[in-house]
């Protein structure tokens, strides 16, 4: 039995989360004691309300934030598409957690992860336009720019110029878009669509910030969860 964490979070509710297994196993234990995981959006609150209660956020004091310091998987994910103008398509709704064991099985061969039978044109036509975002620019983004930055709106929202000020205010100017296997032409290389989860950075070894768009299943990152109030 997976012993789960868990931070009480004012305004938001709580926040669960397991370290160090597999990804599979992990996602199905936090999703027993949660509503969702925790989205881009919520992550930026968590770490935001960690700040204002710590004295020592400003000084680098990771080591006394439970949710900032370590790399964790979230809910949104990305879908790769070869051979196509809009190579990298960010999804507020991971293709992967509909299949965590299968995703992580490819991930263990280092395979890529193909949903069966995804029709990208017809998958798209059904999402309503803002839960998805077209990433055609993975150059980095100064963190006191988050709050005009269509990326950084999309992913963080209502917070996104709040969180992106409290990052400089640490000493982060600038987060980094990091694709673990490919580069924009190898994925062209793929014969088909396929879907990863995406990873937030810790914040224990910055800066800079990444926002790992392909994240490695393999790697047992932190898969955080949220039980809302």
């Amino acid at each position: 039995m997976i012993k789960l964490k868990e931070l009480q979070v004012e305004n938001l509710g709580t926040v669960v989360y397991c370290d160090n297994h597999a990804f599979d196993t992990a996602v199905q234990s936090v999703m027993t004691e949660s509503h969702e995981l925790l989205s881009m959006r919520d992550m930026a609150y968590v770490r935001i309300f960690e700040a204002k209660n710590s004295v020592d956020w400003k000084y680098g004091g990771w080591e006394n934030s439970i949710i900032g310091t370590f790399c964790s998987n979230i809910k949104e994910g990305s879908l790769f598409v070869p051979r196509s103008k809009d190579k990298i398509i960010l999804l507020r709704d991971s293709l992967v957690l509909k299949n965590p064991s299968g995703a992580l099985n490819a991930h263990r061969i280092d395979k890529s992860y193909f949903p069966k039978g995804l029709r990208i044109e017809e998958y798209l036509e059904n999402l309503d336009k803002k839960d998805y975002f077209v990433l055609s620019n993975i150059s980095k983004i100064a963190t006191n720019r988050f709050n005009v930055e269509e990326s950084m709106i999309w992913m963080f929202q209502d917070l996104a110029g709040e969180y992106g000020l409290l990052l400089q205010d640490t000493g982060v100017y600038n987060v980094n878009f990091w694709l673990n296997h490919y580069d924009t032409a190898r994925i062209d290389y793929e014969s088909k669509p396929f879907a990863n989860q995406i990873q937030i950075h810790g914040l224990g070894d910055l800066p800079p910030l990444y926002i790992i768009v392909d994240g490695d299943l393999n790697d047992r990152s932190r898969v955080c969860g949220l039980r809302r109030a």
